[in-house]
């Protein structure tokens, strides 16, 4: 068990810095509220790194006697307010949040160059050792309770804000998981104070090896599945901002020609469900819904469906999904050749034209194109 904590916590601690600086210093990650992000992860890295080396002297003594548990609640707070664009962020209330860390920094230095570094000793250096124990003790459980209270508050916040569903889905998972590990932290203090037998020492010892698990897990989550997704979402939602405001200018015009002039499916004028139907793929581009099914269209044009793909297949000669991917691709190909889209990744292009997957996007772009959409949009841009 030993071995694997510390194989785990070495691998964990080499994934943060690799993240936090894989987010400061990608052109894709660069904003504002990533910026926190990665501060957080350093600092999470820190504490968990710190806390499996238990350095008893010197400079990394320092560093783990510095109560790093007060700051990491404001930087995951001024992430999490900053992609809510919630006002608080601008309020004098905000600025003293840093308080408590700044306050415990200054006491936590003067006592570490005495104990740890043994710089100077001051003169109650000897009959003060309970006093500086109980101050440690006391700057835990207010860490304790200060995590508690800005994860709480910004999970409200989260929960009433009026941000994409997308972008609130990932803040409260990643909140849910903090809350996760302050409550672990929270029980081996607790644990920590039961009369000491090597019972509950066990205890003890078995609550840090599952916060350290915790925390690595943490790392691979935000790594893998929380930024690069969120990402995608943010610029998802930019490339729709741009399309609608192209929409009213003269530019706009100019790209809705050239989307007019992709091949489109002859239909029947004769044929008013048809027509329907092409008019809400063009005109109210219902194509884009990523979760558009048979059923909703047939819903919105009063039919079955059964007797929306009959007629469909009929008049057209391809069935409603294929018709529907036709026109995400088409769209896929205008934003790929517009100069004002090559800066967004592929994915929150094919995601802003209605594709659900990047898997789904790949497979579908290339069957209809013979290439992917890396390389169709190499040849646009070239």
């Amino acid at each position: 068990m030993e071995k694997f904590v510390d194989i785990l916590v070495i691998s964990g601690t080499v994934l943060g810095c690799f993240m936090g600086l894989s987010i400061l210093s990608s052109s894709f990650f660069r904003s504002m509220a990533n910026k926190y992000l990665a501060y957080s992860v350093f600092l999470l890295t820190a504490i968990m790194f710190l806390g499996w080396l238990n350095a008893g002297i010197g400079i990394f003594e320092l560093l783990r006697q510095i109560a790093w548990e007060l700051l990491i609640p404001v930087t995951l707070l001024t992430y999490f307010l900053t992609h809510l664009k919630n006002p608080f962020l601008n309020s004098r209330k905000y600025k003293l949040l840093y308080l408590p860390f700044g306050i415990t920094l200054i006491i936590n230095v003067v006592l570490a160059f005495d104990f740890a570094m043994h710089l100077y000793n001051m003169p109650f250096s000897k009959s003060a050792l309970i006093v500086v124990q109980l101050i440690y003790v006391f700057e835990e459980l207010l860490a304790i309770v200060f995590n508690f209270i800005v994860l709480f508050w910004s999970r409200k916040q989260i929960k009433k804000s009026h941000e994409e569903l997308q972008i609130k889905k990932w803040l409260s998972h990643l909140n849910s998981g903090l809350l996760i590990i302050v409550a672990g932290w929270a029980v081996f203090f607790i644990v920590s104070f039961l009369p000491d037998t090597q019972y509950y020492i066990d205890v003890i010892y078995y609550y840090i090896d599952v916060i350290w698990g915790l925390i690595v897990i943490l790392l691979w989550f935000v790594m893998y599945f929380g930024v690069f997704n969120l990402q995608i979402a943010i610029e998802q939602k930019e490339i729709h901002q741009i399309n609608e405001e192209k929409k009213h200018t003269k530019s706009t015009k100019k790209v809705s020609k050239n989307k007019n002039e992709l091949k489109s499916p002859k239909v029947s004028k004769q044929n008013e469900i048809v027509t329907q139907f092409i008019r809400l793929l063009e005109e109210k581009e219902w194509y884009k819904n990523q979760l558009l099914s048979r059923l909703d269209i047939a819903t919105e044009l009063g039919i079955s469906e059964g007797y929306l793909s009959q007629i469909i297949n009929q008049e057209l000669g391809k069935n409603v999904i294929h018709i529907i991917n036709e026109y995400r691709i088409n769209e896929s190909k205008r934003l790929f050749q517009d100069p004002e889209f090559y800066r967004y990744s592929v994915q929150a292009i094919g995601m802003e034209s209605g594709f659900k997957t990047k898997s789904v996007f790949y497979d579908t772009f290339k069957a209809s194109t013979g290439v992917s959409p890396g390389i169709y949009r190499k040849q646009q841009m070239s």
